[in-house]
């Protein structure tokens, strides 16, 4: 871990991350074929996250306790945010440049638009 650069929130959350082999694509067309095997890295926080999901759709929990997981989940989302925004630097994101920017600006627009969209036709239908 680096001086000041991460935060100890960032290293518990993203240290030691668990790799899943997607095992091989292939790129090219027939005859030029190449295979590249590759790893993804999941940070611990999104297969936590996934196993609520999980655990709260098969409802193995009391409906008693929804109320305090779901504010803890608040917590650790919140958590996870900071640990990412702790970690991020201003200088790789000008080194990046407009492009990754103006993407996740039109990423934002896509969430909050539809999520409003979806929002509003679920209320719709359950007024029906």
């Amino acid at each position: 871990m680096s001086e000041n650069k991460d935060s100890l929130i960032a290293y518990l959350m993203f240290s030691n991350m668990p790799k899943i082999s997607a095992g091989h694509v292939y790129l090219g067309d027939s005859s030029t074929m190449s295979k590249i095997g590759f790893t993804a890295t999941i940070p611990w926080f999104a297969l936590f996250f996934v196993l609520m999901i999980a655990m709260n759709s098969l409802k193995i929990f009391p409906s008693s306790w929804h109320t305090s997981l779901v504010r803890v989940d608040d917590l650790l989302l919140a958590a996870a945010m900071a640990a990412l925004g702790m970690t991020t630097q201003l200088a790789s994101i000008i080194r990046a440049g407009m492009k990754p920017l103006q993407l996740a600006g039109l990423l934002f627009l896509w969430l909050v638009l539809g999520g409003a969209l979806i929002s509003l036709a679920m209320t719709c239908l359950s007024s029906w």
